[in-house]
This record gives C-alpha cells, sequence and structure tokens, in this order.
C-alpha cells in the first residue's frame, strides 16, 4: 500500500489514541476498500465493514479484500444497513461534502453507534459555509471531542503526491476527461487546490462521541 501512504495517514491520524481492539467498526464511504483493509489488518476490530453506494465498488472489495472479519455491503450513507446501536466506531473520510443531506447522515451515523461510541470524521468545506456546518453538527446529539484543522498537512501531502498523479491521469484517463480529473485529485492547477492555499477552502477532521444512555 506504499503509493496509499498519505491516504493512510489519514486513517492513522484518525484513530490516533483510539483502540479498535475487539470493536465493530464502520466505514460510510469505503470506496474500493483500502482504508478498511489498513484498519482491519493493524487495528485487530471485531469486524470491519465498508458501506458504498457504488455497487461496482463493493463488489470489487468483496472479490479482492476477503479476509475474516472483514466485509462490504452496498448502502447509502443516508439510510445505513444496519440495525440501531450495533457500531462501536463509525468513520467517514472525504466523502460527505457529495451527500445530499448532512443532518440525515449525521442521524444515521449516531443512530447506528453505540451509546458511548465515536464518530471519525474528516472532510473539506468552503469556509463561507463554516457556520452552517457547525450549528448542524452541534445539532447531531453527538459532541465534539476533538478537533483538527489539517489544511496545511492536506496541502503538503498534495504536493508530495502530485508527480504519481499526473503520471496516472496521463498514463490511464482519456484527454477529453484529463481536467476533471485533475480538478477531482486537487493537482497543482486544480480550482480545488488554490481553494485550498487561500484559505477559501478548509481540511478538518473531527471525533465525535454519541451521547452515554
Amino acid at each position: 500500500m506504499a503509493h496509499e501512504r498519505y491516504s493512510l495517514q489519514l486513517y492513522d491520524h484518525l484513530t490516533e489514541g483510539v483502540d479498535l481492539t475487539g470493536k465493530d467498526v464502520l466505514e460510510v464511504g469505503s470506496g474500493r476498500g483500502g482504508g478498511a483493509v489498513f484498519i482491519h489488518q493493524t487495528m485487530n476490530p471485531r469486524q470491519m465493514v465498508g458501506v458504498d453506494i457504488a455497487s461496482e465498488a463493493v463488489d470489487f472489495c468483496n472479490r479482492t479484500h476477503t479476509q475474516d472479519g472483514l466485509s462490504y455491503k452496498v448502502g447509502d450513507a443516508e439510510k445505513l444497513p444496519f440495525e440501531d446501536d450495533t457500531m462501536d466506531v463509525v468513520l467517514n473520510l472525504e466523502s460527505s461534502h457529495c451527500y445530499p443531506s448532512m443532518d440525515a447522515f449525521l442521524g444515521e451515523v449516531k443512530r447506528v453507534l453505540r451509546p458511548g461510541g465515536l464518530f471519525l470524521y474528516a472532510d473539506h468545506r468552503p469556509r463561507s459555509h463554516e457556520n452552517a456546518f457547525r450549528k448542524k453538527l452541534q445539532n447531531s446529539g453527538m459532541r465534539i471531542a476533538r478537533e483538527a484543522d489539517i489544511t496545511p498537512n492536506v496541502i503538503r501531502a498534495m504536493e508530495m503526491d502530485q508527480e504519481r498523479k499526473l503520471a496516472l491521469i496521463h498514463e490511464r484517463v482519456p484527454k477529453s476527461m484529463a481536467n476533471s480529473i485533475r480538478e477531482f485529485a486537487a493537482t497543482d492547477d486544480s480550482t480545488l487546490r488554490h481553494e485550498f492555499v487561500s484559505g477559501k477552502r478548509w481540511y478538518f477532521s473531527l471525533t465525535m462521541e454519541n451521547a452515554a444512555a
């Protein structure tokens, strides 16, 4: 997983100081499954489940990542396919900004978390949306236990991973799609990268705790 080290460092950051041994852990927005594999292999949860809305990604994960205690399901972040109070930890990295309803997503996270469970969360938002976003967090019924602005770290990781990303785009992406993929990858010429550098957008990490019963 050397080529994924910058992404995996974010998982390390989010789980710092959190003991996942023997825990039931859910990642919402698990994509192609590398983060869930990393947690399963290094942090010894009882079960590690990844959920993603893309059935093709879930099929890939279940074919490729075949390990006891690790599984993937198709599911909507706003309608998670789990009973109440079934997870000790929920993770979500860099996907919630695409969800139609942040309120619905946070409600589902709280619902599936056991009392005292943790929500480990990292994403980015425009600075102009910060007050409204914080209000949604406050209204979620979970409390913020730890918070960090990790924008400088993310910008540095983008710089260090730039050459690899551009080489992959040149090798694998049709020219007609290259501009949109560079934007998604936040390369040097992207609007997203410029917003991070200028301060118009910030990248944050949060640990939120579900209220005990």
